[in-house]
């Protein structure tokens, strides 16, 4: 089998899942989650989060991911290891923790069983099994009644989803954490948002802006967008797949860095969408960041 380890938000475990769904249509062989290991010691304490969606794999068992020589995995952020290997001999297809938006043709060679740990912020990883994945990411569950309000809203006009991630409005016992965290990821600028908006704006007609963000009262205060604008602010942070299906609901993105509203543009179903997208991605310099958005988003 191939058994993925799932860690971070949401965003992220879509991508994992996504990587390990592909190899294993490749392997014709199960897929199964480490919906464990990653979450012990989150910092931010997020938990498993797919259980929202019709995917196929199953959870790996407590037995089954204790039987997983993982010595030293800390060390790596995007790998796979080869299970099939004694431990001192276990290939490492990929090591760097710089190159986890870079595609990589190597880890296809990783044989069965494999554990797979590592972000896979790239579609390369899971492009030709789209149509599997855009079906297993749907909602097991119809979503509620105020949800179902505002996708009708959005299928009325030209929506276009607005991602603003502040990481800002949280408890006080995590403030070092997501001060932290913004440090690493940084936040869009807001001449970023002005030229994106200025170029929606001129090719979409009559467009309302839907704006989802962790800081919605900042959000409405400092864009300065001129058209009709609506702030999502009725879901929580454990509904963030809510949020996610509504963003998927919008016709055209204009996305922060964030592995969130990637995912809300990518599934979306609108052939036509104008996609915009942030150059930097963070504040590190990685080689390759490019890789993480397709060729038809635009990047300023």
């Amino acid at each position: 089998m191939i058994i993925v380890k799932l860690q971070g938000g949401l965003g992220n475990q879509l991508f994992q899942y996504a990587m390990g769904r592909d190899l294993s249509i490749k392997k014709n062989t199960s897929l199964k989650i480490d919906a464990i290991s990653g979450f012990k010691n989150d910092p931010y304490g997020r938990t498993y989060s797919l259980d929202q969606f019709n995917i196929s794999a199953e959870l790996a068992s407590a037995e089954e991911v204790a039987r997983i020589n993982t010595r030293g995995a800390a060390r790596y952020i995007t790998r796979i290891v080869d299970l099939t290997m004694p431990y001192y001999r276990r290939q490492v297809l990929i090591e760097d923790e710089k190159r986890q938006f870079t595609y990589d043709k190597n880890v296809l060679g990783a044989r069965d069983p494999a554990y797979v740990i590592g972000y896979w912020q790239n579609e390369r990883y899971f492009l030709d099994v789209a149509d599997v994945i855009r079906k297993e990411f749907t909602l097991r569950s119809v979503p509620d009644p105020v949800n179902q309000k505002t996708a009708r809203e959005m299928a009325d006009q030209n929506a276009v989803c607005v991602h603003v991630r502040r990481l800002h409005g949280i408890s006080n016992d995590k403030r070092t954490v997501i001060a932290d965290a913004a440090k690493l990821h940084g936040a869009c600028s807001l001449e970023y948002y002005a030229t994106a908006v200025k170029a929606i704006a001129g090719s979409v007609k009559d467009p309302h802006f839907f704006i989802f963000s962790d800081d919605c009262a900042w959000a409405r205060e400092n864009l300065r967008i001129g058209y009709p604008v609506t702030c999502v602010t009725h879901n929580d942070a454990a509904s963030a797949h809510k949020d996610l299906w509504l963003m998927t609901r919008c016709k055209h993105y204009i996305i922060a860095n964030s592995s969130l509203s990637w995912w809300g543009a990518w599934l979306s179903g609108n052939l036509g969408k104008i996609v915009y997208a942030p150059k930097r991605w963070d504040t590190l310099d990685k080689p390759c960041i490019e890789d993480i958005t397709p060729p038809s988003w635009h990047r300023i």
